[in-house]
């Protein structure tokens, strides 16, 4: 009988497709660590809300994100035409959030006899068709802790009490090993002291040390990751926030990213050799004389918890906790 892979995305199914590892190769095509994913939807629900936002902020075509929702969820409920299901994932917040609803999808299915994962420690696309075979050697079958552990992350995630993830981050995990660390960097996207998210705070640091083109401080705000798993449209959208907010902490963008400009060669130029520079706002916010949170507000999702303006709990990098704080707008 048939073997199915599934994996994180198109590149990494190409790569596995060449290998001849299994017979299908199924890319798993959500960056569930971006936009709603909240509870207390059936399956059509939550596609709906995830069609809704990839659509938007990936410039993609809802039809066409839609049909594959369907196409996937029609491969995985007719698993018993395979032998075997393995999931190979990287140990990255984009990948292990995949994993997590994966595995209690096919759980949900009953599949989960037949289904084994395969953690990568590395990017998959660093590896090779010849070499990344060798990843097999740390296979493990699904055990019911390992669901236990997944099941929960994943109510965690889509709960709208930032409470439950934060509870699962410090308990205990079995078997998936990049789960915890991925977990803490969902947290650390919740505003900090200064009101600012990690990756917001990164682009702000940089910038003051010099790095000021796009594509340079792309680049760099990637390095800064201990498994980097943010995208250049996702990248580009935090940093065109940071100017077209109501009080901007920088300036110098040629125009607010869009997925459009990247089709154009000379708007992709333009923008991607811009040079940015921190607004005398964004200096102090990075001084710590004002607050990114009180100037500007918030209004967005991270897993199952809408962050507004009203009530927006914060992240303590030291005490790794989350405190509450009501906003004053300045």
């Amino acid at each position: 009988m048939a073997v199915l892979l599934i994996t994180n995305g198109d590149s990494a199914a190409e790569l596995l497709r060449a290998a001849e590892l299994g017979d299908v190769v199924l890319p798993w095509r959500d960056c569930l660590c971006e936009g709603p994913v909240p509870s207390g939807l059936d399956r059509d629900a939550l596609w709906a809300v995830r069609t809704d936002y990839l659509a938007r902020q990936f410039g993609q075509d809802p039809k066409v994100i839609a049909q594959d929702f369907e196409d996937r969820h029609a491969l995985l409920t007719g698993h018993d035409a395979f032998e075997r299901i393995e999931l190979w994932f990287e140990h990255d917040l984009y990948d292990q959030l995949q994993l997590i609803e994966c595995l209690c999808t096919l759980s949900d299915l009953g599949a989960m006899e037949k289904t084994t994962i395969v953690q990568s420690p590395t990017f998959l696309t660093m590896k090779t068709p010849e070499t990344i075979g060798a990843l097999k050697d740390l296979q493990i079958r699904v055990a019911p802790a390992t669901l236990a552990s997944a099941r929960a992350a994943w109510s965690a995630v889509r709960s709208s009490d930032p409470h439950d993830l934060e509870a699962i981050h410090k308990g205990e995990i079995t078997d998936l090993m990049f789960l915890r660390p991925a977990l803490k960097r969902l947290l650390q996207d919740y505003p900090g002291p200064d009101g600012l998210s990690r990756t917001e705070r990164q682009i702000v640091y940089s910038i003051n040390r010099g790095i000021g083109r796009v594509g340079m401080l792309f680049a760099r705000a990637l390095a800064m990751e201990e498994a980097a798993f943010l995208g250049d449209f996702s990248f580009f959208t935090i940093l065109s926030n940071l100017q077209t907010a109501s009080v901007p902490l920088i300036d110098g963008l040629s125009e607010i990213f869009t997925p459009s400009l990247m089709d154009d060669g000379e708007r992709r130029k333009s923008f991607i050799t811009s040079t940015v520079h921190l607004t005398d706002m964004g200096k102090a916010v990075l001084s710590g004389t004002r607050d990114a949170l009180d100037l500007n507000g918030i209004n967005r999702w991270i897993g199952g918890v809408h962050l507004t303006d009203i009530t927006c709990p914060r992240w303590d990098e030291e005490a790794e906790h989350l405190v509450f704080h009501e906003t004053q707008l300045q």
